[in-house]
């Protein structure tokens, strides 16, 4: 049985770690936005559902998308997605701290455009990292994380995208439920030997 226990805890340390040091990433299945601004909720928001991200801690040093443009109307480009970071949900009527993507100036302080995908040909792909020039402390300011269609807004504009975005520096503390199985793992072994 220690063998196994060992092996055990040789696992979640690995599992553990991996979670640990990884920047986090989440999917845009099938994301639909009109020409308007995403909204802001803990973590990310879909226009149909909520990304639980988790909590998120470390340093954001930048952001990387490899998405693709779906189906678009209006003035909507693939490159046209934004993603938002602010400290506080957007709730405060300040424009977000970091708005990377879009042509929409909304008056972030530090504003970015994504490298290609300068198109509003259906299927066009691009992949884009822009790095901060002033990184975002989640320590020192909480972040929280949106997405929006940020073309110039026209009516009749959407855009409908899938890909990924990664939040690069940051990690995802395991949820509480996670470390709570690996201790019953433990507990169950330690029963058997006894």
């Amino acid at each position: 049985m220690t063998r196994l226990h060992i092996s055990l805890a040789a696992a979640a340390a690995v599992a553990l770690g991996s979670v640990a040091s990884a920047d986090v990433t989440f999917s845009l299945p099938s994301f639909q936005s009109g020409g308007t601004p995403g909204i802001f909720v803990a973590g990310a928001t879909q226009a149909y559902g909520v990304i639980t991200l988790g909590t998120l801690t470390g340093t954001l040093t930048g952001i990387t998308v490899n998405l693709t443009l779906i189906d678009s109307g209006g003035t909507t480009f693939a490159n046209s997605l934004a993603v938002l970071v602010d400290n506080d949900n957007g709730s405060d009527g300040q424009p977000p701290l970091v708005r990377a993507g879009g042509q929409w100036n909304v008056g972030s302080p530090q504003q970015y455009s994504w490298a290609g995908g300068n198109s509003n040909v259906d299927g066009t792909s691009f992949t884009s990292t822009i790095m901060l020039d002033t990184p975002l402390n989640n320590a020192i300011t909480p972040i929280s994380v949106g997405v929006g269609n940020f073309a110039q807004p026209v009516q009749g504009s959407f855009g409908v995208w899938q890909g990924t975005v990664t939040l690069i520096g940051v990690d995802n503390i395991p949820a509480p439920g996670a470390v709570a199985l690996l201790g019953m793992a433990g507990l169950v072994g330690r029963r058997r030997r006894a």
